[in-house]
């Protein structure tokens, strides 16, 4: 911090000290001019503004006198913080030491000037100097800038790919042995629990096991699925909107018999995503029934169409998400699930890879809305993409 601090003071510094030099020229040439108009310097029988060479003089300073003033705004942006400004500097003072040595020569060879003359030849030899310097100081800074992002470009791209590996990594190990080995703990408590007769037994021990099982098998698919996300392996494609939501739909009413579910959404409208766009909706439609403590909870899916956007809302009549949930409702979760689980982070993370969203639109005592825009996409030649997503309509 006290680096970055020392940095930033030397960054304002190197900029007044430019800007300064730019001052202190406009200063030196409304002076001189002033005192032209007025009449205290002549030159055969005219004031010198009237002279051509004076006016030349002006008129090709102004824009060296520019490029200085330009230069050290420029040192003061956020983006030129992290180069040595120190050089530009240097390159300033050097090149006005050189135009006032190349400038100087000149005058001692020229006979019969006035004070006034060399003042403003002196004066055009600085402005010369400090904006050639300045320019050339400004060029190898962007270079230096250039170098800097492509370096940092490759250092990403190299931290992407060791993070892609890694993610491949884990992918496979959760695939290969954590979720083999639950399925094989699943497996035998089944079989456990069929052979036993021991009803207290098979309550008190193996459905707990059983039960851990599935949830614990259901994490690592969501990570899997997530770290899928990460990657960016899921290419996007038109997806039938009614139809990955009828299959949700469908595997909610066979869970949860009793709930009453609606569904208000036209067909052939399709969206951006891919295979795993239903999981989006089916965590949406089981948090509004599983978080609900009426008998027959009421759930209710629709949709507002636009040209370029989709949106769909569920809605739900349960008892709301309390202030301390909605905070940090599509965050990661710290330590494992939360109320909401892991499923909503998820569910963001898939609708930024679609790039869409989900929004809390409302929630309170009579209910909870939760609205997901979508990228619209056209309808595909073929509806082959669309057969994965396929099942009947609910009745």
């Amino acid at each position: 911090m006290e680096h970055a601090s020392a940095t930033d003071s030397d960054t304002s510094r190197v900029s007044w000290y430019v800007l300064a030099i730019g001052v202190v020229l406009v200063l030196v040439l409304t002076a001189e001019t002033l005192l032209r108009v007025l009449g205290f310097v002549t030159v055969r029988q005219t004031t010198l503004v009237l002279s051509g060479e004076y006016l030349i003089g002006v008129v090709s300073s102004i824009p060296f006198i520019a490029a200085i003033f330009w230069g050290g705004l420029k040192l003061r942006r956020a983006r030129y913080a992290s180069v040595d400004h120190s050089r530009v500097l240097l390159w300033v003072l050097s090149s006005v030491v050189v135009s006032l040595c190349i400038n100087g020569s000149l005058i001692l060879l020229t006979e019969d000037l006035s004070i006034w003359y060399v003042i403003g030849w002196l004066r055009w030899g600085i402005a010369l100097g400090g904006g050639v310097g300045m320019l050339v100081g400004y060029i190898e800074m962007r270079a230096v800038l250039n170098a800097l992002d492509a370096e940092r470009a490759r250092l990403q791209a190299e931290q992407i790919e060791t993070q892609r590996e890694t993610l491949d990594y884990l992918n496979s190990l959760l695939r290969h042995e954590v979720l083999n080995g639950m399925n094989v703990i699943e497996g035998h408590s089944l079989l456990l629990e069929q052979k036993l007769d021991d009803e207290e037994l098979e309550e008190t021990h193996v459905r707990p096991i059983v039960r851990h099982s599935q949830d614990i098998s259901a994490v690592i698919s969501d990570v899997r699925r997530l770290v899928g996300v990460i990657q960016g392996d899921q290419e996007l494609e038109p997806v039938d909107l009614r139809r990955a939501l009828e299959e949700e739909v469908r595997k909610l009413r066979d869970t949860h018999p009793d709930a009453d579910i609606s569904l208000d959404v036209p067909s052939d409208v399709f969206v951006y995503g891919n295979e795993m766009l239903p999981r989006v909706f089916g965590n949406l439609l089981a948090n509004a029934v599983e978080h609900n403590d009426n008998e027959s909870p009421r759930v209710r899916v629709e949709s507002h169409i636009g040209e370029d956007e989709v949106e769909v809302l569920v809605s739900d009549d349960g008892p709301g998400i309390d202030d301390t949930a909605r905070e940090t409702l599509f965050e990661r979760p710290d330590a494992g699930p939360t109320d909401h689980g892991f499923g909503l982070y998820l569910v963001s993370q898939l609708c930024e890879h679609y790039d869409g969203d989900i929004d809390l639109v409302e929630t309170g005592p009579e209910g909870t809305t939760f609205g997901v825009p979508l990228q619209r996409a056209p309808e595909p030649p073929s509806m082959a993409s669309a057969e994965p997503f396929s099942a009947e309509s609910p009745t």
